[in-house]
C-alpha cells in the first residue's frame, strides 16, 4: 500500500495494529519538513476536579470515549468517502472535493523518497454523498515517519480544528484535538489522544486525555493480535475527570453473526479496565470462555464482560452485570438508564429500534414468539427474526434395555437468569412388563405407575443452569447434557420403537424451544 492511500485509510481512523511485523527503524527514514500550523486545542468547559462518583448513568461516556473511540458515532465517513474516488496525487494544493452542496478541498504533499508529509480536508457546509450529513472544519494527517519497504507510516498524527458533523435533524457533534500514533505495525505501538468532542443535545463536554500502548505477549494464540493497555483520565463536564488504567486488554475482531447493524466490531476478550473516582471504582473484566479447544477460531459469543460500581467506603456494589463483550462495541448501545422502567436499557432500545420512553417489553417487534424483554434478556436482536435467544432444549431417550432419559441444550447465560423453572412429564406405553426408574441424584424427576402398563415419569423444578453455554448454536450446532435418569424394562418392548409409545409435555412460564427425539 502507498503512504498516499494509506493517509486515506488513516483519516479519523487509529485502531490498534496486530502484533508482529512493520515497524522497524531499519527500514523506516524520517524526513525534516515543515508542517502546516493547525490550532488543534481541546476546546473543554466544565469540572476539571476528579470527580465523586461514576454512575451507570456515566459508563456510556466513560467506555465509549476509551475503548471504544474509533467506533463513536462522531468517527466522519471520510475515509468511505476518499477510498471510493481516485487517490490524489501526492501534491496538490486546494484540490476541490465533490461536495453535493457546500464546499470542500484537500491539500496534499507527500515526499516520494521519504514517503513523509501530510494530507488536510478542508470543508465548509460540506455535503459529501447528499445524505444530508454536513461536515465544517479541518482535518489534518502528518506523517513524520515512514518504512519505506512497507510504505506505511511509523510515526504521524490526525487533528481535528474545528471539526463538527451536523446530522440532516440538527444535531451535531464537534471535535478538537489531536491522535499521536508511535511505532505503528509494531510490538510497541503508542497512540496518544488528546481530543475533546462538544454537541449541541444536552449531552457533556468531553475531554479525552488517554494514552494507549499495544504490546505482543507470549501466546500461541493466533487470533488475539490486538492487546493494548490504557492510562490516562477522561474530564466530564459536569462530573470532574475519572483516573483509567487497564491489564492485560486483549481484543478480537473477526467476521461473525453478531447482529448486522454492528459491522464486524473490536470485541474486548480479555483483561480488566479500572475506572476510579473519589468514592467507588468502576471495573470492567473480560473473558473468553473457550469452550470448543479444536476451533477454528474463537467466537465472539463466547466472550463476556463483567462490569461493577464497588463503593469504596464498605466495598459494596452499586451495579453489577454481566453480558456479552460486543454489546460494547458501540457507544450507543451502552446506555445503561430506563426511562421508561419497562427493564430493557434505553441503548438498546434505540439501538435496535424500539421506543426507550414507553414500555414495549411485552411486545415482539419481530414476530418471532419471543417478547422484547425476552430478546434483550437474551442480548438478541428483537428487529430480527432470525435472531432469537438462545435456549434449545431436546429431550432424548433410546431404544434398548436400558439408557438414559436426558435433557440436551444450548442456553445462553444471560437468557438463564431470567428462565424460571419448569417441568417435564413424559407418558410411557408400552407393552414391556416391568418399568424401573433411576433419577439421577439432585434431579426431581418420578416414575409412577398408572396401570395397564402405561407409566409416567414426571419432573419437576428443572433449570437451565446445566445447559449453559457461551457458544453461538447457529454456528456451533453443540449441546450440553443433563441426564434425568435411567429406564430400564423387560420382556417385549418391540412397541417402543414407535415414537408414539412415548409423549413429552412441558410447563412452566420460561419461554424454552423445546424437541423431544428417539435415538434407534
Amino acid at each position: 500500500m502507498n503512504i498516499n492511500a494509506y493517509i486515506f485509510a488513516s483519516i479519523a481512523v487509529s485502531v490498534l495494529t496486530a502484533c508482529g511485523g512493520g515497524g522497524s527503524n531499519d527500514a523506516s527514514t524520517s524526513h525534516s519538513q515543515s508542517f502546516p500550523s493547525l490550532n488543534t486545542a481541546p476546546i473543554y468547559q466544565g469540572n476539571m476536579d476528579q470527580a465523586k462518583k461514576i454512575t451507570p448513568e456515566k459508563l456510556s461516556a466513560t467506555l465509549s470515549n476509551t475503548l471504544l473511540f474509533n467506533n463513536s458515532s462522531w468517527t466522519p465517513n471520510v475515509t468511505t468517502y476518499a477510498s471510493q474516488r481516485a487517490i490524489a496525487p501526492l501534491n496538490q494544493v486546494d484540490q476541490a472535493l465533490n461536495c453535493a452542496t457546500g464546499t470542500g478541498t484537500t491539500t496534499t504533499h507527500i515526499n516520494s523518497l521519504t514517503q513523509t508529509g501530510y494530507h488536510i480536508q478542508h470543508y465548509q457546509q460540506c455535503d459529501l454523498d447528499g445524505s444530508g450529513v454536513i461536515f465544517d472544519g479541518t482535518l489534518q494527517i502528518n506523517v513524520y515517519e515512514s518504512n519505506i519497504q512497507l510504505m506505511q507510516p511509523v510515526t504521524m498524527s490526525t487533528s481535528y480544528a474545528n471539526f463538527k458533523i451536523t446530522q440532516p435533524d440538527g444535531r451535531y457533534t464537534q471535535i478538537d484535538g489531536t491522535i499521536k500514533e508511535n511505532n505503528l505495525g509494531s510490538c510497541q505501538h503508542t497512540k496518544e489522544s488528546n481530543i475533546s468532542v462538544n454537541t449541541n443535545t444536552g449531552e457533556e463536554s468531553i475531554l479525552v486525555d488517554v494514552k494507549s500502548s499495544a504490546y505482543c505477549p507470549d501466546s500461541s494464540n493466533i487470533f488475539f493480535t490486538n492487546y493494548t493497555n490504557h492510562s490516562g483520565k477522561i474530564f466530564l463536564s459536569d462530573t470532574g475527570y475519572i483516573d483509567i488504567s487497564s491489564k492485560d486488554i486483549k481484543y478480537f475482531q473477526q467476521d461473525s453473526n453478531l447482529p448486522n447493524v454492528l459491522g464486524t466490531p473490536l470485541v474486548l476478550a480479555g483483561g480488566t479496565l479500572q475506572f476510579t473516582a473519589i468514592d467507588n471504582i468502576m471495573l470492567l473484566t473480560a473473558q473468553y470462555h473457550e469452550t470448543e479447544s479444536n476451533a477454528d477460531m474463537p467466537d465472539q459469543f463466547e466472550m463476556t464482560s463483567h462490569i461493577v460500581i464497588k463503593n469504596n467506603n464498605d466495598n459494596t456494589l452499586s451495579f453489577d452485570k454481566i453480558m456479552p463483550s460486543w454489546l460494547l462495541s458501540n457507544p450507543k448501545l451502552i446506555n445503561f438508564s430506563d426511562q421508561d422502567g419497562d427493564k430493557l436499557w434505553d441503548g438498546y432500545e434505540a439501538f435496535f429500534g424500539l421506543n426507550p420512553l414507553i414500555d414495549d417489553s411485552a411486545e415482539d417487534l419481530d414476530n418471532d414468539q419471543f417478547s422484547n424483554l425476552s430478546e434483550f434478556l437474551g442480548f438478541s436482536d428483537p428487529s430480527n427474526v432470525d435472531d432469537i435467544p438462545t435456549a434449545h432444549v431436546t429431550l432424548t431417550w433410546w431404544d434398548s434395555m436400558q439408557g438414559n432419559v436426558q435433557l440436551e441444550g444450548v442456553v445462553s447465560p444471560y437468557y438463564a437468569a431470567s428462565l424460571e423453572p419448569f417441568s417435564i412429564t413424559v407418558q410411557l406405553a408400552t407393552p414391556a412388563r416391568l418399568w424401573q426408574w433411576q433419577p439421577i441424584d439432585g434431579i426431581d424427576c418420578t416414575l409412577n405407575d398408572l396401570g395397564n402398563n402405561n407409566s409416567k415419569i414426571q419432573c419437576q423444578n428443572l433449570s437451565a443452569e446445566p445447559l449453559l453455554s457461551y457458544l453461538d448454536p447457529i454456528d456451533s450446532g453443540e449441546q450440553l447434557t443433563s441426564v434425568l435418569g435411567h429406564l430400564t424394562w423387560q420382556g417385549d418392548n418391540s412397541g417402543f420403537n414407535q415414537p408414539s409409545y412415548l409423549s413429552v409435555q412441558t410447563s412452566g412460564n420460561s419461554l424454552l424451544d423445546y424437541h423431544d427425539t428417539l435415538v434407534q
